[in-house]
């Protein structure tokens, strides 16, 4: 019997950490336009609003992500760069107060 309790509180305790740090669900869409400049999309899987930006040569643009939507096409300033050379990050906007409307 106290074996399976501490199998379960064992569990609990590498179980709760995960879902702590859960991060929002977001998809992104690479491409090359007409100019051959590599772009990307970034899309929002779920039911929030998110804070994102997209990155590129540490040039870094931030914007706002509404639930279930999608941004605009952000394009690399050089034809040397690939989607590799992209890099994306969002949060939940509710994290961060300073960026919401008031």
């Amino acid at each position: 019997m106290n074996r399976t309790l501490l199998q379960i509180i064992i569990s609990l305790c590498l179980l709760i950490p995960m879902l702590c740090d859960a991060k929002p669900r977001t998809r992104n869409e690479y491409d090359v336009n007409n100019e051959n400049f590599a772009r990307v999309k970034v899309f929002n899987e779920t039911r929030e609003a998110l804070l994102c930006y997209v990155s590129i040569d540490g040039y870094k643009i931030r914007f706002r992500l509404s639930p279930r939507g999608q941004s605009i096409w952000y394009k690399a300033t050089d034809t040397r760069f690939n989607y590799t050379d992209f890099h994306t990050w969002c949060d939940y906007l509710s994290n961060y107060p300073q960026f919401q409307d008031n």
